[in-house]
C-alpha cells in the first residue's frame, strides 16, 4: 500500500503503483519533487522505492511512458468574466483511483505507552513521533490512534498538556 501525505495534511491511500496512473501530471510531478519515506523494516522491500525513482525519471520526460488523466475543459457560454467579457471556463478531471477501504494497524496491547518520554511533530516526514523508553511510534494519520488503547490515549493528551 502507499501512503501519501499532501501539504494540506490530507492522507490518500493506494492499493498499487499503478492507480497513480489515474493522477494528473501536476500531481505526478509534486510527488516526484516531494521527499520519500519509506516505513518497511524489511530490507528486500524496494517496492515503494522502485516507484519513487521511476516516477522521478518519468518526471524527466513528461510522463511520456504513463498513461495519465487529463482535464477537461467547460466552457460557460451564458456566464461572462466581467472584466474579460470573455465566458467563465471550468477545469475538471476524473477522480483518482485512491482506495475506498483503509485497513487499520493492527491494535497494540494496553499500557503500550507505559514507558512514554515524548511525543513531537516531525516537519520532514509530517508524522507525529511517540517516543518510549524503548520503541518509536510514527502517526501519519489521525486513524492510526485508534491502534492504542483507550488509557494510552489518555497518557498521551495528558504528556501534552504537560509538555505546553
Amino acid at each position: 500500500m502507499f501512503i501519501v501525505k499532501r501539504g494540506n495534511g490530507e492522507v490518500e491511500y493506494y492499493d498499487h503503483s499503478e492507480a497513480f496512473e489515474s493522477s494528473m501530471t501536476v500531481d505526478l510531478r509534486e510527488l516526484s519533487h516531494a521527499s520519500y519515506h519509506d516505513q518497511t523494516t524489511s530490507l528486500n522491500w524496494k517496492i515503494g522505492w522502485n516507484f519513487y525513482n521511476r516516477l522521478q525519471q518519468q518526471a524527466k520526460v513528461n510522463f511520456k511512458d504513463m498513461k495519465l488523466a487529463e482535464s477537461i475543459l467547460l466552457e460557460h457560454d451564458d456566464v461572462l468574466d466581467p472584466v474579460t467579457n470573455k465566458p467563465f471556463t471550468t477545469v475538471m478531471w476524473p477522480a483518482t483511483k485512491q482506495t475506498k477501504t483503509v485497513p487499520l494497524l493492527k491494535e497494540l496491547p494496553n499500557n503500550s505507552l507505559k514507558d512514554l518520554q515524548f511525543w513531537m511533530y516531525d516537519p520532514v516526514t509530517g508524522q507525529a513521533v511517540v517516543v518510549c523508553e524503548n520503541i518509536e511510534y510514527r502517526i501519519t494519520d489521525a486513524k492510526d490512534l485508534m491502534r492504542f488503547a483507550e488509557n494510552d490515549i489518555k497518557l498521551l493528551e495528558k504528556k501534552n498538556s504537560d509538555q505546553k
